[in-house]
């Protein structure tokens, strides 16, 4: 990765960061806390992300938030789970990910049928 003339960190990929003391900790409690059981929290998380059948589609699930908000939970499990080594965390997200690309549309479009008209 190029570094910036004015910065002072360097950008990094993701497995070349292996976490230690306070912040492997704190990993820790993420991955056996909310992030690891985030099916027992609240609309959105307390239910299917994008694997949903059409009938569990409840309440303002017509709209963007829920979509958004389910990935920035798998965007944060997936890293999570990826640096303390939690597989079966990291696995919880990746199936989510998995899910979403198997049901991409003929076009590629990938997300609910309701939001196509907005991008």
């Amino acid at each position: 990765m190029h570094r910036f003339p004015f910065s002072r960190f360097e950008p990094m990929r993701l497995k070349g960061i292996r976490p230690g003391g306070w912040l492997q900790e704190f990993l820790e409690h993420q991955a056996t806390g909310l992030t690891g059981n985030v099916e027992v929290s609240a609309y959105p998380y307390g239910t299917e992300f994008w694997g949903s059948q059409e009938d569990d589609l409840e309440g303002s699930y017509g709209t963007w938030w829920p979509y958004e908000q389910t990935a920035y939970w798998i965007d944060g499990a997936l890293k999570c789970g990826y640096l303390i080594g939690d597989k079966e965390l990291y696995n919880k997200a990746v199936s989510e990910v998995d899910f979403a690309i198997e049901h991409a549309d003929e076009n590629g479009f990938i997300g609910p049928e309701d939001r196509k008209s907005v991008v």
